[in-house]
């Protein structure tokens, strides 16, 4: 590199919060100036992030026995046929933007309904979060994606859901705290309409 010698401009996280880098900097990206390390933090992170751009969190329903598998995928479409392949009859219920972090994060709140794997079971608290996203999303299907369920059909199946688990027929000693989580508590989850 010619001309006179560049410095990092990167900010250090830690130790000392806010101090710029500083250090020798061979490689310019756009205006700004990156050491060797900070480069390759900046590669990683750009690769992460374009992973978590196309990435979707999808949830659908095995026909056979009417458990919900919460997955990501980059090829959803592809992963859904081979989901077909191996699972037979399956019914896409909603989709929406997130990667493997989001995907723990919904399994964490509903792991009192997982089965087997991925597999949850129906119950109210599930279907009810996957009407609020399909919600936010207007209902539409994203572009280049199977099919989803009908909105009004998923909104009847959780009022079906939501009667035949009232507190007259469970006692509230034996009801699964899960079935008084508050939704749209789930930050970050459920899309913004638009």
């Amino acid at each position: 590199m010619s001309g006179p010698l560049r410095t990092c401009t990167a900010y250090w996280k830690v130790p000392a919060a806010g101090d710029m880098c500083g250090l020798p900097a061979p490689h310019e990206v756009a205006d700004t100036f990156f050491c060797d390390h900070h480069y390759d933090r900046a590669l990683r992170w750009a690769a992460e992030t374009g992973r978590a751009e196309c990435s979707l969190v999808y949830y659908l329903q095995r026909a056979s026995d009417g458990l919900i598998k919460i997955g990501t995928s980059r090829t959803l479409p592809s992963r859904f046929a081979a989901l077909r392949s191996e699972h037979g009859p399956v019914l896409l219920m909603a989709a929406h933007r997130g990667a493997h972090k989001e995907e723990h994060t919904i399994h964490g709140y509903f792991a009192a309904l997982r089965t087997e794997g991925e597999w949850f079971r129906p119950d109210v608290a599930l279907p009810g979060h996957i009407l609020k996203v399909r919600s936010a999303a207007g209902g539409r299907t994203p572009e280049g994606l199977p099919e989803q369920i009908d909105l009004l059909e998923l909104g009847r199946k959780v009022r079906h859901l939501k009667r035949a688990a009232s507190p007259v027929a469970v006692p509230v000693a034996v009801r699964p705290n899960l079935l008084t989580i508050s939704v749209p508590t789930i930050s970050g989850i459920v899309p913004a309409h638009g």
